[in-house]
């Protein structure tokens, strides 16, 4: 079965989230709160991890840049409302970090594919 990770404060949002994928055959954890999101990316093997990229505190950037800084290799999409998070991730040097980049609200078929990919 493969593992998928949500890392968003939203946690209605990771709620909703973690139901469809688990009614598509997915092992499902979340975190609302980035530092323990951002701690889960590093202990556990996800086949994937849906990252906020606008949270409190610690944000999706910002775990983006520490997993690079790491080597941690993951399937990482970046889930956001803003409209120049692709722009944002290219000058921080994080677009090859990434393997999709998925607007608000969230195509959950687009993000199905995106996790198949």
């Amino acid at each position: 079965m493969k593992k998928v990770l949500i890392i968003d404060d939203d946690k209605e949002l990771c709620e909703e989230l973690a139901d469809l994928l688990e009614s598509e055959g997915y092992e499902v954890a979340s975190a609302s709160d980035s530092l323990r999101g951002e701690a889960m990316t590093r202990c556990l093997d996800y086949d994937a991890i849906i990252l906020d990229s606008k949270m409190p505190s610690v944000t999706g950037l910002d775990i983006l840049e520490r997993m690079k800084a790491e080597s941690v290799k993951k399937k990482v999409i970046m889930v956001s409302g803003k409209p120049f998070i692709e722009k944002e991730l290219k000058d921080r040097g994080l677009l090859g970090v990434v393997s999709a980049v998925l607007g608000k609200p969230i195509d959950f078929a687009m993000l199905l594919e995106k996790i198949k990919a």
